[in-house]
């Protein structure tokens, strides 16, 4: 609840998981009103009912002292008292991260958890925090932004490679930027948990230089929105081209719609099949599910939730700052 989407929309795809998933692996608790009663029974999930829940355009003081009720917080107390091992929420991203700071204990020693996401590079994946939990985070909490996501990008990279970070940065001298970016470089250096790579520019960012890149909220959710609206531009441009080329008539438009129509290339253009950021540094697996997801990227957004408990990522976390 909470998202632009009510929940039978989110659900339109959930079903199709539950049947793919070997030996009923996947099990699943509906947090929200009674009428999603029919579809629990339907698939054998459990089904908490409530019908209050944490809109868009709530503050922090309604979502943590108002609404004892909510979805949100019902579905992370679950996480906290282990009845589940991950939550899955599109609703309001500051109180989703208030309410977890809140509810689910935090890795030893950390500051703040972070909003990390996967992104397609060039030639590999790679991870890049904080996407705007944290706004003018420090050196200190920006070091442990590094740990956060080195643990992370360490299960999907050999075990003898070690995770290359990044600093996000306009410039790659050391005098450029704030000073504070200064200070978390020379900590970064310092930390062999890692391999520091040093500063990158936005527009290195999928140049395979670092498999992580750390910045603070700010900088970090203004890149990734950059990043999703030049995404949406190149969507735009390549339809309008192909509108000119069918008009026209002729082999080029034939084949460029072929192109166009295979999978992997659509699959770049859709944001709904990454849909999912992690809450990391957490007891327990959190994802965010952008606001504006349908049915597709909410079932991306389960998938990639299944994925990280699976893969102990909260484990692993724990186990790096208690190193």
């Amino acid at each position: 609840m909470g998202a632009d989407h009510p929940p039978d929309v989110l659900l339109e795809r959930i079903g199709d998981l539950l049947a793919n998933s070997p030996d009923n692996s996947l099990e699943l608790t509906l947090v929200g009103p009674s009428g999603l009663a029919p579809f629990a029974r339907a698939h054998s999930a459990r089904h908490l009912p409530t019908e209050d829940f944490v809109a868009q355009s709530d503050s922090l003081h309604e979502a943590l002292r108002r609404q004892p009720n909510s979805s949100m917080r019902l579905a992370l107390q679950l996480l906290r008292d282990g009845e589940v091992d991950a939550v899955v929420s599109a609703g309001n991203t500051a109180a989703l991260m208030a309410l977890s700071r809140q509810l689910v204990t935090r890795a030893p020693g950390l500051s703040r958890p972070a909003i990390c996401k996967m992104l397609n590079g060039k030639t590999q994946p790679l991870w890049m925090l904080d996407l705007g939990a944290n706004i003018g985070s420090t050196a200190l909490q920006l070091g442990q932004f590094a740990v956060l996501g080195a643990a992370l990008a360490a299960g999907s990279l050999p075990p003898d490679q070690q995770v290359r970070v990044g600093l996000l940065n306009i410039g790659a001298e050391i005098t450029k930027g704030p000073a504070v970016l200064a200070e978390a470089a020379l900590r970064l250096t310092k930390d062999q948990r890692f391999d520091y790579v040093g500063f990158v520019e936005a527009h290195e960012l999928f140049d395979g230089r670092a498999d992580v890149i750390v910045s603070d909220g700010l900088l970090g959710n203004t890149a990734l929105k950059a990043i999703e609206g030049t995404a949406s531009m190149a969507q735009h441009l390549l339809m309008a081209h192909l509108h000119r080329l069918r008009e026209r008539g002729g082999l080029r438009a034939w084949l460029l719609e072929r192109l166009l129509a295979t999978s992997d290339l659509a699959d770049v253009y859709d944001p709904q099949g990454y849909n999912g950021a992690s809450l990391l540094g957490l007891s327990g697996v959190v994802i965010k599910s952008h606001g504006r997801a349908d049915g597709k990227g909410y079932a991306a957004a389960v998938t990639q939730a299944q994925q990280e408990f699976l893969a102990k990522v909260p484990q692993r976390v724990f186990d790096a700052f208690a190193g």
